[in-house]
């Protein structure tokens, strides 16, 4: 008798399935709005003081970080997420946006340029005062220091703010958009997965 038949020469049933190899689970069904939420914005505030710390230690701003800021930010609200869609996009495009300010914000008030054009303000300070006040070399340098704190602190106040220095110097407003921008898509770009076969592969 044939192996493959059964006892009146049918053919024989199909034994039970193999299922010591499961198929894992679509971890993509596993979204968190607000851990994408809160994944963004841990990237996107690290991006940030990645920013200010390089501006602060060089002296000068470096728009491109924006780039990188926007990517951080797609980059930790799938990390904590989960899911690459284009909602998560969307969260870590705002949460770019909102890191590429602070980081360009911080640079501009705080940052190592700022203490280089004080000692300017000083020197510029100390040598008019020297040619315009003949008594101020008779002053002590406690005296002289208060004066120029508070002619400093008086011109600081009326110089222009953050984006009124931008809005002065139209070439690096362009430069500061475009790369703003570009930090912006590539946040949506990572938390989407544009461009990408399968979200995890």
């Amino acid at each position: 008798m044939d192996i493959n038949q059964g006892t009146f020469g049918g053919q024989s049933q199909p034994g039970p399935q193999d299922n010591t190899h499961p198929q894992p689970p679509d971890t993509r069904q596993s979204e968190s709005p607000l851990m994408s939420v809160i994944g963004a914005g841990v990237g996107a505030g690290a991006g940030a003081l990645i920013w200010f710390g390089v501006a602060y230690v060089s002296g000068f701003e470096f728009a491109y970080i924006a780039v990188l800021v926007g990517a951080m930010a797609g980059w930790g609200a799938v990390w904590l997420g989960k899911v690459r869609s284009e909602a998560v996009g969307y969260i870590a495009a705002v949460a770019g946006l909102l890191g590429i300010l602070t980081g360009s914000y911080l640079s501009y008030n705080h940052g190592f340029h700022v203490e280089i054009a004080k000692a300017e303000f000083r020197q510029d300070f100390y040598y008019a005062r020297q040619i315009e006040d003949p008594e101020f070399d008779y002053l002590t340098p406690a005296e002289k220091e208060a004066m120029f704190e508070k002619t400093y602190e008086q011109a600081a106040k009326n110089a222009p703010g953050y984006f009124a220095s931008l809005a002065e110097q139209p070439f690096d407003l362009i430069i500061t958009l475009i790369f703003g921008g570009l930090g912006v898509y590539y946040g949506y770009r990572v938390g989407s997965g544009t461009g990408r076969k399968d979200a995890f592969s």
